[in-house]
């Protein structure tokens, strides 16, 4: 009967490596820990803002009313499709020359192209409201 065959008394780790009933793992001790215990860096998830989620969902709206698919639009203007798909739902930024670039791919008319860049010119204060002309609060 081999070591791994034992119910109770050892088996093998992820790494191959034995592990006995008493937890110690007969290996080197660099191996010990989970295999996230690298140097790898990561880098914390962009936060979407209510701002940046209406201009992405208006950037897709446009890509969509133009048939395009998000890969060929990435391809033609020489972007990844990561980039494409981040700035539609939010989670990336990028110039206001860069979305009008977008906008003139997918041949958007001019009231939704001005709507967009206005959207895309407005600071972010992280707030859901916006001011609207003639209308009080």
């Amino acid at each position: 009967m081999t070591p791994d065959a034992r119910p109770g008394l050892c088996h093998t780790g992820p790494d191959q490596s034995l592990i006995t009933a008493d937890d110690r793992v007969a290996a080197p001790e660099h191996n010990r820990g989970t295999s996230m215990d690298t140097d790898e860096k990561t880098t914390p998830p962009r936060l979407s803002t209510a701002r940046s989620r209406e201009l992405g969902e208006e950037l897709r709206r446009i890509r969509h009313r133009a048939r395009l698919s998000s890969a060929v639009v990435a391809e033609s203007l020489g972007w990844s499709l990561g980039k494409l798909s981040k700035l539609e739902t939010g989670t990336r930024s990028t110039s206001p020359w860069e979305i009008a670039t977008l906008i003139g791919r997918c041949a958007a008319d001019k009231t939704t192209r001005d709507r967009i860049m206005t959207i895309a010119h407005e600071s972010d204060t992280g707030t859901f409201t916006r001011p609207h002309a003639g209308h009080p609060d």
